[in-house]
């Protein structure tokens, strides 16, 4: 299921891609590298889209800091992991200051 939803993601049928990636991340949570690619999958959205909004970054801050702190997740990619999750919540946090202001 996790190749199907990467297929299509490079088919840029993002849609159809994060409802495959929402599916294996809740029946199989095991595969950290499946929330990356969902939360990855949410920014081509975003892109493709320009309809990005402060739950769709929550979402991808929450995939990115299940991924960096998951046991299945190797050593070596944590760090990249915890790097992305930095810069999504930054962005989330000037986001939302954005917003107030």
């Amino acid at each position: 299921m996790v190749n199907l939803a990467n297929s299509l993601k490079r088919q840029h049928r993002v849609a159809e891609a994060i409802s495959y990636y929402k599916e294996v991340n809740k029946k199989y949570s095991h595969i950290p590298q499946a929330h990356v690619n969902y939360g990855e999958a949410l920014l081509q959205l975003n892109r493709i889209s320009n309809t990005g909004s402060d739950e769709m970054l929550r979402q991808i801050v929450r995939s990115y800091e299940t991924a960096s702190k998951h046991p299945n997740t190797p050593i070596q990619w944590k760090d990249y992991y915890r790097a992305l999750l930095s810069l999504s919540t930054s962005k989330l946090s000037h986001q939302e200051t954005s917003a107030i202001s």
